[in-house]
């Protein structure tokens, strides 16, 4: 278990245990590697409603018509073990702005997934949001933070160290991202209002928010590993969370 502002390493996931429970105070963040579940494709998609299904045949390509429907299983499962029920009949209602909540349960949930690790983040305290990012090299990525991130973030990526940009560029997008899941608003939120911590090692939190100063204030963030080569964050609005690290297993 860690506190809101640390990083934790890729030993802290665990099985999750037959009697789980999720106390007010805890959010629960799941990690699944995808391809461990491709054997079960075909018994996954069964649990998938209709709606859910069509929008996995309009997939183009195999690859992300599978990825799709293990994860959108594994969520309803491991909401499932929350709500003791079958995972086959949980209805998801959806907001203004598509982001989706258990139909009259007292949950919330918020999924990522990127080249084949998902993160499920389930807590009963608060919206929540993640995200997570493999780190790569990119070549443009000045000119990306320049189009997305605020001046004063791509002052702090611009003055570190060229080998430390990397990172620091992937700790700044994940908890930008984790920030506007959590809020529902998605693509229609303008990255460049708010600034957060980027710098390798630095705690994850918000430095400013232009249109809104006491968010820096009700917001918390905190970044983490889902796995090697990965970086995550949460973000959630409230008091500190206890954060506790499920592995899917395969």
């Amino acid at each position: 278990m860690k506190t809101s502002s640390g990083h934790i390493s890729i030993a802290d996931w665990a099985v999750a245990p037959q009697e789980l429970t999720l106390a007010k105070g805890e959010v629960h963040v799941w990690r699944a590697f995808i391809d461990q579940f491709a054997a079960f494709t075909d018994e996954f998609a069964m649990a998938l409603n209709d709606e859910e299904q069509d929008a996995a045949r309009r997939f183009r390509f195999e690859r992300d018509r599978n990825s799709y429907t293990i994860t959108r299983a594994l969520l309803r499962k491991i909401l499932s073990r929350y709500l003791a029920c079958d995972p086959g009949r949980l209805i998801f209602d959806y907001s203004e702005r598509g982001k989706p909540s258990v139909s009259g349960m007292p949950l919330h949930f918020n999924v990522s997934h990127s080249r084949g690790v998902a993160l499920f983040a389930i807590t009963r305290d608060c919206e929540v949001g993640v995200d997570l990012e493999q780190v790569r090299a990119m070549d443009d990525l000045l000119d990306i933070a320049r189009n997305f991130f605020s001046t004063h973030e791509q002052s702090m990526l611009a003055s570190l160290p060229k080998e430390r940009q990397t990172e620091a560029f992937f700790n700044c997008w994940t908890r930008k991202e984790a920030y506007v899941k959590a809020t529902g608003a998605g693509i229609t939120e303008a990255l460049d209002r708010f600034a957060v911590t980027l710098a390798p090692g630095e705690a994850a939190r918000f430095v400013n928010v232009s249109d809104d100063p006491e968010i820096t204030a009700r917001w918390r963030l905190s970044s983490f590993v889902p796995a090697a080569g990965f970086i995550g964050a949460l973000a959630w609005q409230g008091p500190p969370l206890a954060q506790r690290f499920w592995d899917c297993g395969g």
